[in-house]
C-alpha cells in the first residue's frame, strides 16, 4: 500500500500542516483539504505543478490568495513565483 504526504509549509519552508492520502488517490483530495482550511492572513500560495488546475486556482481566488503554480510543460503556463505559503506533496 502505498501513501501521499500532502503538507502546507510557511514562507520560510517550515511545515506547519500535513494530510495523509492513499497514494492513487488524485492530489486534489490533499489539496482541497488544505486550501480550504488556509490562514486568514495567507498572501500567496506556491505549489508544484501537480496543483495546476482552473479548480485550486479559483479556490485560492474565493479566498483573495494569489496562486504562483508552476505550469505544466505541455500547456505551456507559466507563473512567477513569489515568497509565501507553499504547499507540497511527497508520494
Amino acid at each position: 500500500m502505498n501513501s501521499r504526504l500532502h503538507a502546507v509549509c510557511d514562507d520560510e519552508g517550515r511545515p506547519v500542516r500535513f494530510y495523509l492520502t492513499a497514494g492513487r488517490v488524485s492530489d486534489f483530495k490533499g489539496g482541497d483539504v488544505l486550501l480550504a482550511d488556509l490562514s486568514d492572513k495567507t498572501g500567496d500560495v506556491t505549489t508544484d505543478r501537480r496543483y495546476n488546475s482552473s479548480r485550486v486556482r479559483q479556490s485560492l481566488a474565493g479566498q483573495n490568495i494569489t496562486a504562483c503554480i508552476s505550469g505544466r510543460a505541455r500547456t505551456g503556463n507559466q507563473s512567477r513565483f513569489t515568497t509565501g505559503t507553499s504547499m507540497k506533496s511527497a508520494a
